[in-house]
């Protein structure tokens, strides 16, 4: 489950997601999720030397799908309507809402007891990823059209990522390994490709 969730979050983070008013299809859920499960066959396969590497590109359509049609599955309890723009080969934006109702009732938190409703969190900032490390630098973050800073935003990731391998959360200010054996991720405006 841990892996699941961290696959699916360095995904996320590397690939653009525009929903607006597009008309996104079960189909492109399917071709992503499909996508999702080779990079994590593939992860499971030692890697050998003199082999060339394997490149997965996404679409912007296939995981704006897949977060519609799937997110659910993946995604920490609260998080609704997820959204992720890749704005240059480093600079991505990501927007959600997420219902504290619900993480009341799945965390235990100071927070939980706190807030109440649902609110929109958005965050501006950059990643670094190559040689199998990433690294996430946050520019922005706003909790209800509040500026908020890096240490609250640490704070609420790390509540909604802690996992038995992983009891303290996500840390957004050190560098992480990538899951599946993942050692580069290009990114492009509105595009990426995983290289393992």
């Amino acid at each position: 489950m841990a892996r699941g969730l961290s696959l699916t979050l360095v995904v996320v983070t590397a690939t653009a997601v525009v929903l607006g008013a597009q008309d996104l299809t079960r189909v492109e859920a399917d071709h992503m999720a499909e996508k999702l499960a080779a990079i994590e066959a593939r992860g499971s396969t030692p890697a050998h030397a003199g082999n060339a590497p394997l490149r997965t590109s996404f679409t912007d359509r296939e995981v704006n799908a897949y977060l519609r049609y799937n997110g659910r599955e993946r995604l920490p309890d609260g998080v609704v309507d997820p959204q992720l723009t890749i704005e240059s080969d480093s600079r991505i934006d990501v927007r959600a809402v997420v219902d504290l109702d619900a993480v009341r009732k799945s965390q235990q938190s100071w927070m939980a007891g706190l807030l109440h409703g649902s609110v929109e969190v958005r965050v501006s900032g950059s990643i670094a990823v190559a040689n199998g490390k990433g690294t996430v630098q946050i520019l922005t973050a706003t909790f209800g059209g509040v500026p908020i800073p890096s240490s609250l935003l640490q704070e609420v990731v790390g509540q909604y990522s802690k996992t038995p391998d992983l009891p303290n959360g996500f840390q957004l200010d050190k560098p992480f390994d990538l899951p599946a054996n993942i050692r580069e991720v290009r990114l492009q405006q509105g595009a990426a490709t995983i290289i393992q």
